[in-house]
């Protein structure tokens, strides 16, 4: 039994190592940042992380007051994790790393702000689902990097004000929104690709800049901040709202993925990509101005052939494309191409009236005006 004002510390700077089991009254882990620290029963004791990783080890934690600046590590069976004065949300990392079982597991739900970081990371040969409580909130960041996390539903909600980071595993988007809010800048890196149902920024005079590959399968919002689409390639099934100014391009790539698609309002592009087999319609936003600073490719087949529209029909929709153009099998319709250059749609392309600077015909022929290919010589 140790005295009730007592505080035990363990420094170690390798490990791993299990701690004594005591009856704490204070516990402190300050040893080195990779260093881990298993429990080896249930612990009640004011706990702090100052650095290194507290393992739970499948014991029930349940201190009046925590503290974390390091990492603490759960296996996701623990039956009773629960902080009396409330979870450290202000710092640290809470990990979730499985027990070498193939089963679902439930993460802890901490009230209106769950947690400050939260990581995905089941590295076992047998790996857990990890799911979502029906409200989940990161003061921080969150990270899958290993196992599956299955997000909270779409009737719940998923706010994450810090860096989001897909490096790993499986993640589930549960037809759910994921939002990037705080009044941070953050990142949405999606690495080598990941697929969620909806994305909302909702930023306080701040940007979510996205690396990776990142999908969007539903919707695509932004009610505050801006999204920079940084080095990304940003693939949307459903329709590109009306962005502006809140839309940074910088040197992204948006593919537009979907079937039937609209593009919404004055926007911006780097590049620009909608590709189709079977007859789809894009539909372009009438009046306003569709610009396209690096490459343009719209392409369709012979028998399936894509369809540029105006929002409103027989009003121009504008585009400048000022970079490369590729483009084929095209049905084009009520365009104002406003940039200097003939945008030339000579292979399969055809002209359903109301298109100003653009030039139809077949590939190789010769035009007084345009040349060959439509190119001036």
């Amino acid at each position: 039994q140790l005295d009730a004002g007592s505080t035990v510390t363990y420094t170690g700077a390798a490990g791993p190592y299990t701690l004594k089991n005591y009856s704490y009254k204070n516990l402190t882990i300050n040893g080195g940042a990779s260093s881990v620290f298993a429990l080896p029963a249930a612990v009640s004791a004011t706990t702090t992380i100052s650095s290194g990783i507290l393992s739970l080890a499948g014991f029930n934690f349940t201190p009046p007051t925590f503290f974390n600046a390091g990492i603490l590590r759960l296996q996701g069976n623990e039956a009773t994790v629960t902080v009396t004065n409330g979870m450290d949300t202000d710092s640290g990392i809470v990990e979730y790393a499985g027990r070498n079982v193939a089963e679902t597991l439930n993460i802890k739900d901490f009230g209106a702000t769950d947690y400050y970081s939260l990581k995905i990371n089941d590295t076992n040969t047998n790996q857990a689902t990890f799911a979502a409580p029906s409200n989940l909130t990161l003061a921080g960041e969150f990270t899958v990097a290993s196992g599956t996390f299955t997000a909270p539903s779409g009737a719940g909600s998923f706010n994450v004000a810090g860096n989001v980071t897909y490096s790993g595993g499986t993640f589930t988007h549960n037809s759910g929104t994921l939002t990037t809010n705080g009044s941070a800048d953050a990142t949405l890196n999606g690495g080598s690709g990941l697929t969620l149902n909806n994305l909302t920024v909702n930023k306080t005079s701040a940007t979510s800049t996205v690396f990776g590959t990142v999908s969007v399968a539903g919707s695509l919002s932004v009610s505050g901040g801006g999204l920079n689409g940084g080095t990304s390639t940003i693939n949307i099934a459903g329709n590109w709202p009306s962005l502006g100014s809140a839309f940074d391009a910088s040197s992204s790539a948006v593919v537009l993925n979907g079937a039937n698609q609209t593009i919404s309002g004055a926007n911006s592009f780097y590049n620009l990509t909608k590709d189709v087999t079977a007859t789809s319609t894009l539909t372009f936003p009438a009046s306003a101005t569709t610009t396209i600073a690096n490459t343009l490719t719209l392409t369709g087949t012979s028998t399936g052939k894509l369809l540029l529209r105006s929002s409103s029909d027989g009003t121009q929709w504008k585009i400048d494309a000022q970079g490369t153009r590729t483009m084929s099998n095209l049905d084009v319709k009520d365009s104002n191409n406003v940039n200097a250059t003939s945008m030339n749609c000579l292979d399969g392309c055809d002209d359903s009236t109301g298109n100003t600077n653009w030039k139809f015909g077949q590939a190789g022929e010769f035009d007084p005006t345009f040349g060959v290919n439509g190119i001036v010589i």
